[in-house]
């Protein structure tokens, strides 16, 4: 079983990224020459799969750290309200976060067990649902295309976001009576865990908060606020542009 393992964890992130495009590219060549109503329908039931595979960890228990304020799993209530009530600003900010945030954790997954144990499953498949449904949004025109607009829209809700997750990661890391009960929402308070994934940061450990006995590094909240930030700049091409790659294929410029 150790061998299993040990082979299989690494081979599971790669599996589930060579399946993702491959998955993609066939819903979308089967349903792009469908009725917009027969596309939308496509795109609501994969929201509504994402909605209870999500919640479904809850049938393994409770904990404040499995509450959904990791932006993909905030991403199984927003895709709700933005696909069922067509909320274009709010599909523009999970399109463009939640795609450069899902690739992030696919090709670097939090994995801890086995590749087929509950969690490391339940969290390979809803990072591709999460992935999966702006990506159908787009291609299949459920949505206008993203522009430059959408960027706004996208920094609004991140800086929200961001300041969202400092706030109640502070608040709960400081009152939090055991290990069990700690948080890392955004990745902004575990040093170990960020420092194991990008080893040359090992200096943001510099200059430490600590607030009721809990240490807290702001460098490392900097880093990762400017970091992100960066990599949700898409680039915009211009409207001929936007006409003539949908007239050949949707799928090049949904990304």
């Amino acid at each position: 079983p150790n061998f299993i393992v040990s082979i299989g964890k690494p081979l599971f992130p790669i599996t589930y990224s060579i399946s993702l495009p491959i998955e993609i590219i066939a819903l979308y060549y089967f349903f792009r020459f469908k009725s917009y109503d027969t596309r939308y329908q496509l795109v609501v039931f994969l929201t509504i799969v994402l909605f209870y595979h999500y919640d479904s960890l809850f049938l393994m228990g409770f904990s404040i750290p499995r509450l959904p304020i990791q932006l993909c799993n905030m991403a199984a209530y927003f895709y709700m309200i933005a696909v069922l009530f067509k909320r274009q600003k709010l599909f523009n900010f999970c399109y463009i976060v939640n795609i450069v945030g899902t690739l992030i954790a696919i090709l670097a997954p939090d994995l801890n067990d086995g590749p087929l144990g509950f969690w490391n499953m339940h969290y390979m498949l809803e990072h591709m649902l999460v992935f999966i449904v702006p990506v159908m949004c787009a291609a299949l025109r459920i949505f206008p295309r993203v522009d430059k607009k959408a960027i706004k829209h996208m920094l609004v809700g991140y800086f929200a976001y961001f300041a969202f997750c400092l706030t109640c990661g502070v608040l709960l890391n400081s009152f939090a009576t055991n290990e069990f009960n700690r948080v890392n929402y955004f990745y902004l308070f575990d040093l170990d865990k960020a420092t194991s994934y990008v080893s040359f940061i090992q200096f943001v450990d510099q200059f430490p908060i600590v607030i009721n006995g809990y240490t807290f590094y702001p460098l490392l909240m900097i880093i990762i606020l400017v970091s992100y930030n960066f990599k949700l700049h898409p680039r915009t091409p211009s409207n001929s542009q936007i006409k003539l790659a949908m007239r050949k294929s949707p799928l090049k410029y949904i990304c």
